[in-house]
């Protein structure tokens, strides 16, 4: 089910949606929803990786910043 929202955004945001509507054969609501999908799914899954990122410091699995310069230098140097 679908639900209407009603939002305001910039001209060219608007003439952007509009191109990219006709040249993509879809309705302007297609594009918006597009557009809100992708972001909502970065969204979420940025705030998942930050989770990762607490969950291992908790754990203890972290690296100094000496260390992880010394593994990134062997690993550039070959």
């Amino acid at each position: 089910m679908k639900t209407m929202i009603s939002t305001r955004a910039d001209e060219d945001i608007i003439t952007a949606i509009d191109e990219i509507a006709a040249n993509m054969e879809m309705t302007r609501s297609d594009v918006v929803n597009e557009a809100m999908r992708h972001y909502i799914d970065y969204i979420m899954w940025f705030k998942d990786e930050v989770q990762r990122g607490k969950d291992d410091i908790n754990a203890g699995c972290i690296v100094s910043h000496e260390d992880a310069i010394s593994r990134f230098k062997k690993i550039v140097e070959g």
